[in-house]
């Protein structure tokens, strides 16, 4: 279970919170009662956000069904060719909420690659 959860970290392109590294993000998510499928659900409602960008502050909440997870995605910022979006989930039974923060910078090709930080 634990590596299919880290090939879809990977694979969906998720950082953890700001300062701490991807195997942190990878051992949370563990935990969290979290699915690929609710990661493939996230990525496709943060997608809407920056395809195109949105106005600051547009939220879009999933829920997946099949697994009882649900979150949200928020635009938190906007700084040239980036976009600040900060995640917020809850697997099922999990005992909290699950927050955080990712950038995804547009690349000269099109492409939205994450980012640290703004460029």
């Amino acid at each position: 279970m634990r590596h299919i959860l880290k090939a879809a970290v990977l694979s969906v392109g998720l950082v953890a919170p700001f300062g701490a590294g991807a195997s942190s993000l990878v051992d949370l998510v563990a935990n969290s009662g979290i699915s690929p499928d609710d990661f493939a659900m996230m990525e496709t409602e943060a997608r809407q956000l920056y395809q195109p960008v949105q106005v600051v502050g547009t939220k879009r909440d999933w829920a997946n069904t099949g697994t009882g997870a649900e979150g949200s995605v928020t635009l938190r910022q906007v700084s040239g060719g980036c976009v600040e979006l900060y995640h917020l989930w809850r697997g099922k039974g999990a005992p909290r909420d699950i927050a955080y923060r990712v950038w995804r910078c547009r690349a000269p090709d099109g492409r939205w690659l994450l980012s640290v930080r703004p460029n």
